[in-house]
């Protein structure tokens, strides 16, 4: 199980350039903002999965029966997602004073997202073996119960505890506040 929710952290770490690593704790990403990566990209983690996994998994098991259910239900929330994706990722692009940061910022969302979307594709080589694959179909099948928004909110959870003690996904640190 700790396998199937490090290969969530994986996918959503890739998300972070060579740049996120040198980030400040100024550039912290928040808890919405993680959120928000969570939500936008766990489709996509999602059918990656599906795609590597399926011919690896018995033939009626959660990832061919029901993960294809889960992938459209996570998807259509990706629009309310996508502002606490977008705002992580614009801290992934470096200093907000950069000129690489600034060219970022000044991009439309038309064209900002296909972007995104495309380096993380690019990004996603997560190798998935049979029993990587059977420890992600345990997760998912304990996952089940959940509806989609409560599933983003608990990898969102592990993610931000797991994130504050790592330089690739730089989560803010929490507050009794």
């Amino acid at each position: 199980m700790v396998k199937g929710i490090k290969l969530f952290g994986t996918a959503l770490a890739l998300l972070s350039t060579a740049q996120a690593q040198a980030a400040t704790p100024k550039s912290c990403i928040t808890q919405g903002e993680l959120r928000g990566l969570v939500g936008y990209a766990l489709p996509d983690v999602l059918r990656h999965v599906a795609t590597t996994c399926r011919p690896l998994t018995p033939k009626r098991g959660y990832i061919r029966d029901h993960l294809p259910d889960l992938i459209d239900a996570l998807a259509a929330d990706r629009d309310a997602a996508w502002p606490g994706a977008k705002a992580a990722f614009l801290k992934f692009a470096g200093d907000k004073d950069s000129d690489g940061a600034k060219a970022m910022q000044s991009l439309s969302d038309e064209t900002l997202r296909p972007i995104v979307d495309e380096l993380f594709v690019k990004e996603l080589k997560i190798k998935l073996d049979a029993g990587i694959c059977l420890d992600v179909q345990d997760v998912l099948e304990v996952l089940a119960p959940l509806e989609p928004g409560g599933s983003v909110q608990l990898v969102t959870v592990v993610l931000g505890v797991v994130g504050r003690n790592d330089n690739k996904l730089p989560v803010c640190p929490r507050t009794g506040k």
